[in-house]
């Protein structure tokens, strides 16, 4: 039955058929805790608004049992509900004379998602160049918001969460993210697009650079959720051949010559994306890195795969990028252990060094 619950959300993830049909292995019904696990994994993947989508699309719902099916629904109408209020804050926010550039799920949801109840939003992600930065921590706090000194950046009023961002992959954090990009920050903002959202004109990331990024993110968190998987397969869905080879370009002079390609077999390879001639250069691919990407079907990829899949520079870059993402600053580590708690730097590392072997243990123990 697990088989079927990974093939009905990744199902769901990939970009819809023109046709609305059936497909032959699904299921007629699913028995009532065969339905929960569906539900509870969809919702953890991010995915509960495209299951109900699909399903409601194709009439397919009452495949579900009924506790389960009203569960869904509730999730939809509740993101977007949430979504909607969250989003709303933007038209506070965002001033021609601040140059924030939304990214991230807000992004997507501006620019990509005509149903705002899709693609849940945990928080508002936002871009700004350092300088620019206590305009913008001086307009939130204006609004309400506040920040916690254990959390640098990531502000809070209420149940909304903003997460202010300096370096486009987190290098205020671990320091050594900064090498994934061979290029200056500046000309990725340089090539920003200035959109109209709702009478409000939006800086979002450039088509490509907007595809670089999130699959940096995604292969940074290891895949993680599934959404991610499903917000590039909705992104490149229209790409011609020529698209992919721009992206690849720019991939290349941004320093992730392998990125695009390792992007396209992901889609191939999990979602059944039918990717082939200049989309897809499955030789740029190692044996190693084809095992870690098709792990994907069945869940989150392990934690040490973005040391394998993403490029720091090579030489003594590729080893700080490694040694930093396994042992972050003292600061980092207080806060993913205990913001709370003022832990000793020797106390925090050798908690690190435990959580490390426990990855490995749980690892050991899914592949067996």
């Amino acid at each position: 039955m697990s088989e079927t619950l990974n093939r009905l959300l990744l199902w769901a993830a990939a970009p819809e058929d023109r046709g609305a049909s059936i497909p032959a292995w699904m299921p007629e019904c699913l028995a009532l805790r065969a339905s929960e696990r569906l539900v509870a994994r969809a919702v953890a993947e991010g995915m509960a608004g495209f299951v109900y989508q699909r399903l409601k699309k194709i009439g397919q719902l009452g495949m579900l049992s009924e506790p389960a099916r009203r569960r869904l629904e509730a999730v939809y109408y509740l993101t977007l509900q949430t979504n909607l209020k969250r989003l709303s804050i933007l038209h506070d926010i965002l001033a021609p004379e601040l140059p924030v550039v939304l990214i991230q799920g807000a992004a997507l949801l501006v620019e990509l998602y005509d149903d705002p109840g899709l693609r849940p939003l945990t928080d508002i992600d936002l871009w700004v160049p350092s300088e620019a930065k206590d305009h913008l921590l001086a307009v939130l706090n204006r609004l309400g918001f506040r920040s916690n000194p254990s959390t640098p950046g990531l502000l809070r009023n209420g149940d909304l969460l903003i997460d202010v961002h300096t370096h486009l992959l987190g290098a205020e954090r671990i320091r050594s993210r900064s090498f994934l990009l061979s290029q200056s920050q500046e000309e990725i903002f340089l090539a920003c697009r200035r959109q109209r959202w709702e009478g409000r004109e939006i800086l979002c990331l450039d088509e490509r650079d907007q595809v670089i990024f999130l699959t940096l993110h995604a292969i940074k968190h290891y895949f993680e959720r599934l959404i991610w998987l499903a917000d590039l397969a909705r992104l490149v869905a229209s790409w011609e051949d020529a698209d992919w080879v721009a992206a690849r370009r720019r991939a290349e002079w941004l320093g992730q010559s392998r990125l695009i390609d390792l992007l396209a077999y992901t889609l191939k390879a999990v979602l059944g994306c039918g990717l082939s001639g200049p989309r897809i250069r499955s030789t740029e691919i190692s044996g190693l890195e084809k095992h870690l990407l098709r792990r994907r079907r069945k869940g989150p990829l392990p934690r040490w795969s973005p040391l394998v899949l993403l490029s720091a520079g090579g030489g003594m870059r590729q080893l700080e990028f490694v040694l930093e993402n396994f042992f972050p600053r003292p600061a980092v580590l207080q806060e993913i252990f205990s913001p709370n708690v003022g832990f000793s730097e020797w106390r925090l590392y050798g908690k690190r060094v435990r959580q490390l072997f426990g990855m490995i243990n749980n690892h050991g123990r899914s592949g067996a």
